[in-house]
């Protein structure tokens, strides 16, 4: 979910989305604006732009840390503006499925890669064979 400015503190959907997903933080972040209204389903992995200071989609071999994971969307999802940065709610660390994982910015195959690198940060993913 994404808050306008008002909105920051406001209350978040609890697990109801993504009952396998078991976070250990939680942090709103600053997402770029995008060309159309885009939404970012819970679990999309997501980076942190170091051009831009500002997050968006995870990307393989993306430039500027897009290739990087560095977290997962929140259980309310984010939903992008054309014209306006937004703010979303990011797990920055937990315990989720790989089935619940969005295919979003590469293969599967891709994907897995990804967060075997970002194990560092924190990240468990259950029913992958890789994460014991």
């Amino acid at each position: 979910m994404a808050f306008t400015a008002n909105e920051q503190f406001s209350t978040v959907t609890p697990n109801n989305a993504c009952p396998r997903a078991i976070p250990t933080h939680i942090q709103a972040k600053q997402f770029a604006n995008s060309g159309g209204a885009e939404t970012l389903a819970p679990l999309t992995l997501v980076a942190y732009n170091t051009s831009t200071l500002k997050w968006g989609v995870w990307a393989t071999g993306g430039a500027n840390g897009t290739g990087t994971v560095a977290g997962l969307v929140g259980w309310n999802g984010i939903l992008l503006d054309a014209t306006n940065d937004v703010l979303g709610n990011v797990f920055l660390g937990g315990e989720f499925h790989i089935d619940d994982i969005p295919v979003v910015g590469g293969t599967l195959a891709q994907i897995k890669t990804a967060l075997e690198v970002a194990r560092p940060l924190g990240f468990i993913i259950t029913g992958y064979a890789a994460f014991p």
